[in-house]
């Protein structure tokens, strides 16, 4: 059934995890990528359309990045990015009495604030931060992303709920700024967050 109970404004926080990579095209044969983990906090504003449709923006803080490892040498690059994220969706809301799954679809701008890599370097059997340089010139400051998602809200009180969502994303502009090399990000992320009604 769905949702058309309580359209009203709503905002809430939520945290979780985003573990992504940056899928590049020409790289060298030896050069293996690999994705990582990062931490994610942010807002949720609910905003009510028609029904149960809704406009939900959920700016927020990410720590992205990804691993290159040479399979020439042993060392690798462990880089890592500081990003805003600005995902425009659209939701649809499903209504189960307390629980209430949805479905979300719309774009992510994303805004690299800052950039470092750590070259490791496989020392004596263990893996040895041996230097850390700033590579942000390589990169595209803007991302766009198509996003695509769900999840499920439990409503604890009239005013209080407690949200949970899962978040795919594939970018849809190169990030990449060097000659001849192409790059699209490529993001999962996990949350779990609380929404109150605002008026």
């Amino acid at each position: 059934m769905l949702s058309t109970t309580n359209a009203q404004v709503r905002f809430g926080i939520k945290t979780g995890m985003n573990r992504g990579t940056i899928n590049f095209q020409n790289t060298p044969s030896y050069i293996v990528l690999s994705s990582k983990n990062g931490f994610l906090i942010g807002g949720i504003i609910e905003l009510p359309i028609y029904g149960p449709i809704f406009l939900q923006l959920e700016p927020c803080y990410i720590g992205k990045g990804y691993l290159e490892n040479s399979t020439m040498v042993l060392m690798k690059a462990d880089n890592n990015f500081s990003v805003i994220e600005l995902p425009l969706l659209i939701k649809l809301k499903f209504d189960c009495f307390a629980l209430k799954p949805f479905l979300t679809t719309g774009l992510n701008a994303n805004f690299i604030l800052s950039e470092s890599t750590r070259i490791i370097d496989y020392i004596n059997g263990v893996d040895q931060e041996i230097g850390k340089v700033n590579n942000i010139s390589n990169y595209q400051s803007f991302n766009l992303a198509f996003n695509l998602g769900g999840g499920i809200e439990y409503e604890i009180s009239r005013i209080l709920s407690i949200v949970s969502s899962i978040h795919y994303s594939t970018g849809i502009l190169n990030v990449s700024k060097r000659t001849n090399v192409t790059g699209y990000s490529e993001d999962m992320q996990v949350d779990v967050g609380v929404m109150l009604y605002l008026f």
